[in-house]
């Protein structure tokens, strides 16, 4: 099971750890009320949206990575 935490930052800008190591940044978009999801893996950067709770977008970003490791 993975651990996702948050670090504060300014403006509901998130950066997001998963095991203790920066993954990417969680920030909100105002216009679509939704958190946005930025990771950039091998040069590529790559975005998700998630609910506006922010409580629900962590847990799901959770399910997300937990489920990708099932993959393997």
């Amino acid at each position: 099971m993975k651990k996702v935490s948050l670090v504060d930052g300014p403006n509901q800008h998130y950066k997001v750890k998963v095991d203790g190591q920066i993954y990417g940044d969680l920030i909100f978009n105002e216009d679509k009320h939704v958190w946005v999801l930025t990771t950039e893996q091998d040069g590529k950067k790559q975005s998700k949206s998630y609910y506006e709770d922010l409580v629900l977008s962590v847990s799901q970003i959770t399910g997300d990575l937990n489920a990708a490791d099932k993959k393997d």
